[in-house]
């Protein structure tokens, strides 16, 4: 199954399209932009066995070529999701460097009345964390983030606190690097963009509802 994603902005130039599946790479200077995600499309993509092609010319707009794997299984019965996760007097510390992500994560968690506090890089994560560990349940950490990483910010947290819980996100899937923090002490993996479901199934197990 094909989707395309077409513009009709300034196109990019053949060094871009080179880079542009880099995490962090952007054409913005330096502070005004951490990259438009395509890293964690392209893991994505890769993880359920599918692809993406970049068509584009400078001044011709960008075109991105999604491909799915097709199936011709009837698809299973959905979870209503809303009833998924428990509801209870929860507070969570999410790390993420995308903006879209903190929101989204955000709203999904108050619909269910959990205190989430957002941090948009390790640094400010740390200094927050400080200051509240004692209110803090759960961490939800991005893997990869601009100045300080995931893995950085995880040892960095557990000085603070030992007996931190964390679970890793990425958009990249379980690699060496995920499983390292798994064995130092991480209580849990969850594959970026996540969902309802998902969550649910890891916040019962490490919050033991």
């Amino acid at each position: 199954v094909r989707l395309d994603v077409c513009d009709t902005g300034c196109g990019m130039t053949n060094d871009t399209k080179d880079h542009a599946f880099e995490p962090f790479f952007t054409t913005k200077k330096n502070g005004k932009g951490t990259g438009m995600g395509l890293a964690a499309v392209y893991g994505t993509l890769v993880n359920h066995g599918g692809g993406i092609v970049i068509n584009s010319q400078p001044e011709e707009g960008t075109c991105f070529s999604l491909f799915f794997k097709s199936s011709d299984q009837q698809p299973e019965e959905t979870i209503d999701e809303k009833q998924s996760l428990p509801k209870g007097k929860v507070s969570i510390l999410l790390v993420d460097d995308e903006e879209l992500i903190r929101n989204y994560t955000q709203e999904l968690f108050e619909q269910y009345d959990y205190q989430i506090k957002t941090c948009a890089n390790g640094l400010e994560a740390i200094k927050f964390f400080s200051q509240s560990k004692d209110n803090i349940d759960l961490v939800i950490l991005d893997m990869m983030m601009p100045q300080m990483g995931g893995r950085e910010t995880f040892h960095q947290l557990k000085l603070i606190d030992p007996d931190v819980k964390v679970i890793v996100a990425s958009g990249y899937g379980a690699d060496e690097e995920v499983q390292t923090m798994l064995n130092d002490g991480v209580v849990d993996f969850i594959q970026k963009p996540f969902t309802m479901e998902s969550l649910s199934k890891i916040l019962q197990k490490v919050l033991n509802f």
